[in-house]
């Protein structure tokens, strides 16, 4: 079953009702200021800071526990500098599986410069299909294994909105043992069963022409990335990989935006099963298990209409969206796979326009379900 629900959040307003008992009238008007705080109006250029529980349940994971929180901010607090946003979230499971993700777009003053960024840490267990755009209908071994992920972007502006400079990836994956399903007999071992680390240094090109980076309602994106990882560097598999991602934002009614996305991750040489090109997942190709479709060259495009609020009302929104995608190990790609579904939107922080989403994805096999802060793209 490939449904891996996302951080169904508990109401907040119920956690501070436990932290802060209703004894007195005193006790109701602190709980007003932090509900305020959290979902109230502010100072356009004020930073703003979000933290709260997660409750989700999948197959795999049976229950799981996490923390999730969210700050954005100005730099030097000029709201002519592009909105920062900096994410953490922090999970364990039923099953002792547990994870620490980090992400980060950091802007400098007036744009000169910005950081884009993530890191996974993560005890967690992998399902392995195969390879391939036509995978096996059930996984064919569960994989142990410790990952630890770092990519990260150093990029400066060389003209307004347009930025050049270093990437660098970090790919890690120890401890790694197989369990295979009887149905595998015969399957091979995939590059890199045994463990890989990989280290990558490349350039990047970005083109980014969006006020706000958690929802944008106009501009637009492009980036372009290659990377190189060698054994010089300290990488046990030889490789290349080229990145393209396009974005492109109109707002074609009154608080109702359509949003185009393209993606393609191609690479050649020796690449670990883990490093394949991939979809699905809570931003591209929702719906699909992230890794039952992995390959050497992926391409996906994806196309989302939101009503960011509904006209009926100050906060509530939602989202429709369809995607396409295809792995393969080479030119031209054989087989296409879609998804669609739908989602509604909160907004969060009124004053920077950031909202949180829940979304659900369809597939012909099955479905997904996602809880964010900030658009899928």
């Amino acid at each position: 079953m490939d449904l891996k629900i996302y951080r169904l959040a508990w109401l907040l307003a119920g956690l501070c009702s436990i932290a802060f008992p209703l004894n007195a009238q005193s006790d109701t008007g602190r709980l007003s200021k932090i509900l305020d705080y959290y979902f109230g109006e502010a100072e356009s250029d004020k930073p703003r800071f979000l933290a709260y529980p997660t409750l989700a349940y999948s197959p795999e994971t049976k229950w799981e526990l996490g923390l999730s929180s969210l700050y954005v901010f100005h730099a030097g607090r000029d709201t002519a500098s592009r909105l920062s946003e900096v994410n953490a979230f922090a999970f364990v499971t039923q099953e002792q599986q547990k994870g620490l993700w980090l992400d980060h777009a950091i802007y400098g003053p007036q744009n000169a410069w910005f950081s884009l960024g993530r890191v996974r840490i993560m005890d967690y267990p992998l399902h392995y299909y195969g390879v391939g755009y036509s995978p096996a209908e059930q996984p064919l071994a569960l994989v142990q294994g410790r990952t630890v992920s770092v990519r990260e972007r150093w990029l400066k502006q060389i003209k307004t909105h347009r930025y050049v400079g270093l990437e660098l990836d970090v790919q890690s994956f120890g401890n790694v043992h197989f369990d295979w399903e009887p149905h595998a007999h015969g399957f091979l071992p995939p590059l890199g069963h045994q463990g890989a680390l990989n280290v990558g240094l490349g350039l990047g090109w970005v083109h980014d022409s969006r006020p706000n980076v958690l929802n944008a309602r106009s501009g637009g994106l492009a980036e372009l990335a290659f990377l190189h990882y060698n054994h010089r560097m300290g990488s046990e598999f030889p490789m290349n990989t080229l990145f393209f991602d396009v974005r492109k934002f109109w707002t074609l009614r009154p608080q109702q935006v359509l949003a185009l996305h393209g993606a393609a991750q191609l690479s050649a040489g020796h690449i670990p099963f883990t490093q394949l090109s991939m979809i699905g997942g809570e931003s591209i190709m929702r719906g699909h298990y992230l890794g039952r479709l992995r390959d050497k060259q992926m391409l996906a495009l994806q196309a989302e209409w939101r009503w960011l609020p509904f006209s009926w009302s100050q906060r509530l929104g939602g989202a429709l969206f369809a995607s396409c995608g295809s792995v393969s190990e080479d030119w031209p790609f054989a087989v296409w796979h879609g998804s669609a579904g739908g989602g509604l939107r909160y907004l969060l922080f009124p004053e920077k326009d950031v909202y949180t989403r829940v979304d659900i994805g369809f597939h012909r096999a099955g479905y997904g379900l996602y809880f964010y802060i900030g658009e899928a793209f």
